[in-house]
């Protein structure tokens, strides 16, 4: 092999790992982007959350039934506008996460698009059905990796905690249902409408 040879090669190695920082910057960056947003809309999840708890005690899937019921009376937008930020958030954050898995483990152990699922999930169906199955697929698809890492602690019990401490009604997700909702997550992102 001639020098000029030997030369190219090593410009072309050290122009692939400068294009491999570069790439793993904006990987980085887009982590960055995650933790900024993540605290973004607290305030507006604990009125999702006080809400739903509020709901009579009953299986999640009837109580999530039910929010939607309030969803749809919701004439002045008081919980309904919270619900539709926090689906556009959890779509934008899940359309940037991390293609580098050590980079992505910190968006998937969030819990929430989780328990936005929960409490969202008979909405979103509805809307998904109305707009296309294109709405909110990035929520889905950041939903259903979280889900995938909640199962993976060893845990049987997740917490939707009420932000009205004086009434105190928890609701709790348990593991088996946590199993359905990949399952109807999954079955979810196969519908094309």
């Amino acid at each position: 092999m001639s020098y000029d040879a030997i030369f190219t090669l090593c410009g072309v190695v050290a122009e692939l790992i400068v294009a491999a920082v570069i790439w793993y910057e904006w990987e980085g960056g887009r982590l960055d982007l995650f933790l900024t947003d993540a605290d973004q809309l607290a305030d507006d999840r604990n009125a999702i959350y006080k809400a739903y708890c509020g709901l009579p005690q009953s299986d999640l899937r009837i109580r999530s039934e039910r929010f939607k019921l309030l969803l749809d009376a919701d004439t002045e937008g008081t919980i309904l506008n919270p619900c539709h930020k926090n689906i556009r958030l959890l779509s934008r954050v899940g359309s940037r996460l991390p293609r580098v898995w050590w980079l992505r483990r910190t968006p998937l152990d969030w819990h929430i698009p989780v328990l936005m699922w929960v409490i969202l999930a008979p909405y979103i169906e509805e809307r998904r059905k109305e707009a296309g199955p294109s709405y909110a697929d990035n929520f889905l698809r950041y939903a259903l990796k979280s889900t995938g890492r909640l199962l993976k602690q060893k845990r049987d019990t997740w917490i939707i905690r009420d932000p009205d401490r004086a009434r105190n009604q928890n609701v709790t997700i348990t593991r088996p249902y946590l199993v359905n909702i990949k399952k109807d997550l999954e079955k979810s992102l196969k519908s094309k409408g």
